[in-house]
């Protein structure tokens, strides 16, 4: 069921202290299905880390060759050695999301790569129930028309936020029994918030 921009819909914040992993995004879906069958995703946006290495934005990721020379580095900034195990999950994480910016896929093949990223700087995930057949996101379209077309919105803020767009309340309940929201905001979806 498609929402239109001018009904309700719901913005919850939340601030993630641990940087936005790739963990925390599989974790917060897999929570959304307990209300929410969603069954097909589109991400567009990510920019994200790797094996401790800024790789930009998934359209322009480096190829599979740039990132086996990735070197893994801790949180103190010390080069520390990577097993080839976790560079092999994260080549495969990010040329899944090379391939997959602004197409559809079967969200279960989503939760497979997601848990493989280091890190989230900015993302979208568009969440639908059943396939997005008119799915319509060109480079000018303004987010309250994007976001209108999916059943829920997930977007990865700075490396430091989640936004939640649903109409929803059931999302909405099971999100502030599971999470400390900074904020919540309600109204058309013209009307709510849009960090770029």
């Amino acid at each position: 069921m498609r929402k239109k921009i001018g009904q309700n819909w719901i913005l919850i914040s939340i601030e993630d202290l641990e940087g936005l992993p790739g963990t925390t995004f599989l974790n917060l879906i897999q929570l959304l299905l307990r209300v929410v069958n969603f069954k097909f995703a589109i991400i567009d946006d990510i920019e994200a880390f790797a094996c401790g290495q800024y790789l930009g934005h998934a359209t322009s990721l480096p190829n599979s060759t740039d990132l086996g020379n990735i070197k893994n580095y801790n949180n103190d900034n010390e080069l520390v050695q990577s097993d080839n195990f976790e560079q092999e999950k994260a080549i495969k994480a990010y040329s899944f999301l090379r391939n997959a910016q602004n197409k559809s896929i079967d969200l279960d093949e989503l939760l497979s790569y997601i848990g493989d990223i280091r890190q989230f700087n900015w993302g979208d995930f568009f969440l639908f129930e059943s396939y997005p057949s008119s799915w319509i996101n060109d480079k000018n379209e303004y987010y309250p028309y994007i976001i209108s077309q999916a059943d829920t919105t997930i977007r990865a803020i700075d490396s430091q936020y989640i936004y939640i767009y649903t109409p929803y309340q059931g999302v909405v309940d099971l999100i502030n029994a599971n999470y400390l929201i900074e904020s919540i905001k309600q109204g058309s979806l013209e009307s709510l918030d849009y960090p770029e």
